[in-house]
């Protein structure tokens, strides 16, 4: 059954592990020490502790590839979510999926993947044969944390943001149905301010110039400066299918 948490709580709330068989699970809330609202990136330049030793990045722990200079906007009822992990070292990642109610403020999760492990660069992660199709006019909350240690989980690396499914503008579809090539349907999807949609595409395609250039000017917009975008721009792209 659906549990649901106002959306001011959730933020004060760290999540245990209901145990199903299968890896998207519900959760129940336990207090802890409440993370920080992120807006899509970690607090400061924080990683797990053996990371903060050896590496003197300004670079956040976890970037979640979100728009930060517009409104993260998608028109995909079944989007792929994508973030930048800083840290070489593979530790285990935590990706939480909420259905957001504006009305009741209150948040309903959908699905929690608790059993992926980080690699330095792009996590892409595909939940296609796992939730229902998302619905359009709706907000949706996402969160990735990195668990350094489940003994302490405030001191975890974490970051959210919201999400809206917006539906997909009349031209464009037409646009779209004459079109083939992943770079080209892109490039009309930036046109239409829709970013993150473009960027996944991009993040799944074969590298061209044509390409490299497209994903930097998609990057900028969710780097804040030139040592965040020159990370993302070079780092490599793993898939994780649930």
């Amino acid at each position: 059954m659906a549990q649901k948490l106002t959306f001011k709580t959730i933020i004060y709330l760290l999540l245990s592990i209901v145990l199903t068989s299968s890896p998207i699970s519900m959760v129940k809330a336990e207090i802890d020490d409440p993370p920080p609202h992120t807006s899509g990136r970690s607090g400061g330049s924080r990683g797990c502790s053996i990371e903060l030793t050896n590496s003197s990045s300004t670079v956040p722990a976890l970037i979640l590839l979100a728009p930060t200079q517009a409104e993260f906007q998608t028109v995909s009822l079944q989007p792929k979510f994508a973030w930048f992990v800083r840290d070489s070292h593979s530790w285990p990642l935590e990706f939480r999926l909420y259905k957001y109610d504006s009305a009741l403020d209150e948040v309903e999760l959908i699905a929690e993947v608790d059993n992926i492990k980080s690699s330095s660069g792009i996590i892409l992660l595909s939940l296609f044969d796992s939730i229902p199709p998302l619905s359009v006019g709706e907000k949706y909350l996402w969160q990735v944390e990195q668990v350094c240690d489940p003994n302490r989980p405030s001191g975890n690396p974490y970051a959210e943001v919201e999400m809206e499914v917006i539906p997909t503008p009349v031209d464009l579809n037409v646009a779209l149905e004459g079109v083939q090539e992943q770079s080209q349907r892109a490039i009309l999807y930036q046109r239409k301010k829709l970013f993150y949609d473009a960027l996944l595409l991009v993040l799944t395609t074969e590298p061209t110039l044509e390409v490299s250039d497209l994903k930097r000017s998609l990057l900028e917009i969710v780097a804040l400066d030139e040592t965040e975008l020159l990370e993302l721009q070079n780092s490599s792209v793993h898939r994780v299918q649930q």
